[in-house]
């Protein structure tokens, strides 16, 4: 289990409620030792997602986030449903502990006091987060087994390997919007798609070469202890002979 995930186990068993703050890389809101949200820096947070899908307005969303009043008010305003929220809330946990989780230098902070806006809308057992992200996570490996393409700039290749390429719709869609420079997070957040399903479709095409992989970086020579040329060897010299020549010099 990985560091993330066993601290995480660990609240969910004493019934935790706060916020495990994850550096600057995302955070995770517990009530009762449920995960009720999870953001990462790298994907959109629920906020994001309905305003820019056009669901909610920006006005309409800073609203409600000021108020802190949950998502009650989306609701009665007519602005949102509740299974859209929970798609949603889905949607940005689900790709945030998929981030969060890989992560092992981080030092995670928890704050008990600390509450998202939102309030508890829909939650997730740790265990079952667990489960599911390490699913996800194999599903990714057993196509392409290095996370080297994630946080690369995506760039197809100049020409086919072969005479004719089957493409799944998400496979073209990554393709035609690959322009050298985006990374697979950056795909994902411009085309509104899970940062998952572009993972999984940029691994797959790599696997079938149709994109450049990125190079990495040669070695660095080790350091020699000696320099070049410097082997020579001083045969031990005894104590006597160098108290002599010590007085001598002192004498000139």
């Amino acid at each position: 289990m990985r560091p993330l995930e066993s601290l995480l186990t660990g609240l969910a068993g004493v019934c935790s409620s706060g916020a495990l703050r994850v550096g600057r890389s995302g955070v995770v809101y517990l009530l009762e030792g449920k995960v009720t949200y999870m953001e990462s820096a790298e994907t959109p947070g629920v906020e994001e997602l309905l305003t820019s899908g056009g669901r909610v307005s920006t006005a309409d969303m800073e609203r409600a986030v000021t108020r802190r009043e949950g998502g009650e008010p989306l609701f009665s305003e007519g602005l949102l449903t509740r299974e859209e929220l929970a798609e949603a809330l889905r949607r940005t946990v689900l790709d945030s502990a998929l981030l969060l989780f890989g992560l092992d230098h981080a030092r995670p902070k928890f704050r008990p006091s600390e509450r998202h806006w939102l309030g508890p809308h829909w939650h997730f057992e740790v265990g079952e987060l667990i489960e599911e992200c390490g699913r996800r996570t194999a599903e990714l490996d057993q196509v392409w087994p290095s996370d080297e393409l994630d946080a690369a700039p995506v760039v197809p290749v100049p020409r086919l390997p072969g005479e004719r390429v089957s493409l799944t719709d998400r496979q073209w869609e990554v393709l035609v919007h690959a322009d050298g420079a985006a990374t697979p997070l950056e795909l994902a957040r411009r085309l509104d798609r899970t940062a998952f399903t572009v993972l999984l479709a940029v691994r797959e095409l790599a696997a079938a070469d149709l994109l450049v992989k990125p190079r990495r970086a040669p070695a660095l020579p080790r350091r020699s202890a000696k320099p070049p040329g410097t082997d020579v060897r001083h045969e031990p010299a005894e104590l006597s002979l160098l108290l002599r020549l010590k007085a001598g010099l002192e004498q000139l």
